[in-house]
């Protein structure tokens, strides 16, 4: 399966821009930064999810410490620490 020329695009410009974004600046203002380059049309249907994927991608590769991990093991919603009021694992460890 192909990727999305609107993905390609995206990243090309999310590239390019971040590339100018000095390196100590934190992962809210460079957010905001790139997505003021949005080149334009509304924010809604297939080219913008194509730009949040590609912003998403590009921040994960930025800023890997800040992103939010989900459990190796466990119970997907009280994280495998077995609490006895889960609904899901009922406790069970």
């Amino acid at each position: 399966m192909s990727r999305s020329h609107w993905y390609d695009e995206s990243l090309a410009i999310i590239d390019r821009v971040m590339r100018t974004i000095p390196a100590g600046t934190d992962p809210a203002e460079c957010r905001r930064i790139v997505n003021a380059a949005w080149p334009g049309g509304p924010r809604a249907y297939h080219p913008y999810k194509m730009w949040l994927r590609a912003l998403r991608y590009a921040m994960q590769i930025r800023f890997p410490q800040s992103v939010v991990r989900e459990p190796s093991s466990g119970c997907p919603a009280c994280g495998g620490v077995g609490s006895a009021g889960c609904l899901f694992c009922k406790g069970e460890k």
